[in-house]
């Protein structure tokens, strides 16, 4: 059976590697303290900002003449971040 020495323990390893989980996400802006609750939050918002690097990746990649990756066609519109009109106007003239 455990003991309360066991669960000390446990508890102990887990603010542990919660701490080194906050310092390898948030590096020098690591809370004192962190909590899965702030992790959670921190991991979120990477998620949510490296999926919109990867559409930004692709759209530029598109803008630069890259063919479009198949599966990806259906989902991301292709958008011109470098579009200015001018273009626009020159193909409306063809």
């Amino acid at each position: 059976m455990a003991t309360i020495a066991d669960y000390e323990e446990v508890l102990e390893d887990h603010r542990q590697l919660v701490q080194e989980l906050d310092i390898a996400l948030c590096g020098d802006g690591a809370a004192k303290q962190a909590s899965l609750c702030d992790l959670i939050a921190v991991a979120e918002h990477m998620r949510k900002e490296l999926d919109r690097l990867r559409v930004e990746n692709i759209q530029l990649k598109f803008a630069c003449g890259y063919p479009m990756p198949a599966d990806l066609e259906h989902f991301i519109v292709p958008i011109n971040p470098f579009r200015c009109g001018v273009c626009d106007a020159r193909n409306e003239k063809r």
